[in-house]
């Protein structure tokens, strides 16, 4: 492709978070010094299939890095994996205006960290409310990495995911802040470790979706490996006050596999061979064996 048809694909990707994202600076995570003590790693998802894998992942303590990610710090074994990196995307853990409900999942959350008695760097966006995610996270051992980037707002379905790699590598572009697992991902291919295996990654929310047959309402049953709810109506995050429609979910989830295949590129142009050892996944990128 030409300098131009970069240009214009980075434009595609960035539209609407490139302005604001270049003012609010934050950490390159190209550039930073992402803690490394082994050379290999396991990223783990909390997916469902997680519960057949734990003991798999616990075979490997002393052995590999781990990167966790939201809720799993409120497991008992996220103390003994202690894992160097653990990632945060989603605003109900630091927006003024999250739903009730989740305000008291995430005060939950923030006390699970209280016990970390070993080094451990949380990573979240630089559109977060720094002074309330510092507040609540009162713990010496603890470093709050606030990072920055462009990220892509949404994917036109014919730029080549060769492209948004390479816009990955060469300018501030970073993924899409749609999933959790995708930054982990992305991170640990960041750190430079020589294997990555994954755990714990689904990506099955959009099976466990439903629609009302009488109201066309969407409907889902929020299915994780520390629990699975009833049937309730699918709603926006933090607020959760805007109703998701089917075709909002589907745009996202085809992102979100989107996003993976990019990273999946990424990594092996530098070498990093990432496998996915989720009992149960969706994800086709990522060699299984």
């Amino acid at each position: 492709m030409t300098s131009l048809s970069f240009k214009i694909a980075f434009w595609l990707l960035s539209r609407r978070n490139f302005s604001k994202s270049r003012k609010l600076g934050g950490v390159d995570l190209k550039s930073y010094q992402h803690p490394k003590i082994h050379n290999n790693c396991l990223v783990i998802g909390n997916g469902p299939s997680l519960k057949k894998d734990i003991s798999a992942l616990t075979a490997q303590i002393g052995n590999v890095d781990f990167v966790t990610v939201n809720h799993f710090s409120e497991d008992p074994v996220f103390s003994e994996l202690k894992p160097s990196k653990h990632v945060l995307l989603d605003a109900y853990f630091w927006a003024d205006d999250t739903a009730e409900e989740l305000k008291e999942k995430r005060e939950v959350f923030f006390k699970s960290l209280t016990t970390v008695n070993w080094p451990l760097k949380i990573y979240v966006p630089i559109i977060s409310n720094q002074k309330f995610l510092r507040q609540s996270i009162n713990n010496k051992n603890i470093t709050l990495v606030f990072f920055g980037g462009c990220p892509v707002c949404s994917i036109p379905i014919k730029i080549s995911t060769s492209v948004t790699t390479h816009l990955y590598e060469t300018t501030d572009l970073i993924p899409p802040l749609f999933n959790v697992l995708i930054y982990a991902t992305y991170i640990a291919v960041l750190t430079g470790y020589s294997n990555i295996d994954i755990y714990g990654a689904d990506l099955s929310f959009h099976m466990d979706a439903q629609v009302n047959q009488q109201t066309n309402e969407l409907l889902i049953s929020y299915t994780h490996y520390y629990g699975k709810t009833k049937l309730v109506p699918m709603r926006k995050n933090p607020q959760r006050k805007l109703p998701f429609t089917m075709h909002e979910l589907m745009s996202v989830t085809a992102d979100t596999y989107y996003a993976h295949k990019s990273i999946y590129l990424m990594a092996k142009s530098r070498n990093i061979v990432i496998k996915n050892k989720s009992s149960f996944s969706l994800i086709d990128v990522y060699p299984r064996a």
